[in-house]
């Protein structure tokens, strides 16, 4: 329950602006579950409050430090402030397969609700469950 509490805690910080953060963690019998999450930085240039950026950098030293941490990144996760928690369309376009989304709903400085979303190869979307330990 911390790593969940962790990407709360980072949603409220964040509010009004939409927070984003990485998961890394191990894939194992078919389930990835979350080891760390590391909260970022959101690099979006313009409509912070609607869509979210990690810069490249930031993310290039993350592979590697999960890399020597014997860890993979397993998902990225963001916030909605004030709206539900679903994929939006840009959302949508910009999801690599296979890995975790979950999103925050905040509603006025609070936590309403979370989701989990993965894109599979074929292009379907599922909702997931996030598996923390």
């Amino acid at each position: 329950m911390k790593k969940e509490k962790k990407i709360i805690e980072n949603a409220i910080k964040a509010y009004p602006l939409e927070c984003c953060g990485v998961l890394l963690g191990k894939c194992r019998d078919g389930c990835q579950v979350v080891r760390k999450v590391v909260p970022e930085k959101n690099n979006a240039r313009r409509n912070r409050d609607d869509s979210f950026q990690i810069d490249p950098l930031e993310f290039i030293r993350l592979e590697e430090k999960a890399e020597k941490d014997n860890l993979q990144i397993i998902g990225f996760y963001h916030s909605h402030p004030d709206c539900e928690a679903v994929l939006s369309k840009e959302d949508e376009r910009y999801m690599i397969p296979e890995l975790l989304y979950p999103i925050l709903s905040v509603v006025h400085g609070k936590n309403r609700k979370m989701k989990c979303y993965k894109k599979l190869v074929s292009g379907e979307i599922l909702q997931e469950e996030i598996v923390c330990r």
